[in-house]
């Protein structure tokens, strides 16, 4: 499974009930990860995709994806995902925010490593950084 997160510099995933995830660059890298083949998601972060051409796969429990699926998730605990993950993507702000979740998902603990770091410029942030682990 390829997971795909974003967060803030302090693991972040939402800030006053504010979502981390709606900068349009980093949607556009998440479609192109996908390659086409559906992305599976919630209905709540689906409304994030809806102009982006995406194959937007619904799943009410993102537990239940398939293996091999590219799973996009806006939710801080990704513990559900544990040993199903073999590729993460994590796109992280270069700034902390005031915020209500925050993952406790560490990479390094679950055995993965860091292959591929690369910053950009987003939509909204003048520098998001793309982070790609395997297990």
């Amino acid at each position: 499974m390829t997971l795909i997160v974003c967060f803030d510099a302090g693991r972040g995933v939402t800030f006053f009930g504010k979502r981390q995830s709606a900068d349009s660059e980093v949607k556009r890298r998440i479609v192109k990860i996908a390659s086409g083949e559906p992305v599976c998601m919630t209905e709540y972060s689906a409304s994030l995709f809806r102009d982006t051409g995406a194959n937007v796969a619904l799943y009410e429990d993102l537990g239940e994806a398939p293996d091999d699926a590219v799973v996009f998730t806006e939710s801080a605990d990704l513990s559900r995902f544990g040993g199903k993950t073999d590729r993460l993507v994590i796109y992280r702000w270069n700034r902390k925010y005031p915020r209500d979740c925050v993952s406790d998902f560490y990479p390094f603990d679950e055995g993965m490593r860091l292959v591929s770091m690369t910053d950009f410029a987003g939509s909204s942030h003048g520098r998001v950084t793309e982070e790609i682990w395997e297990a």
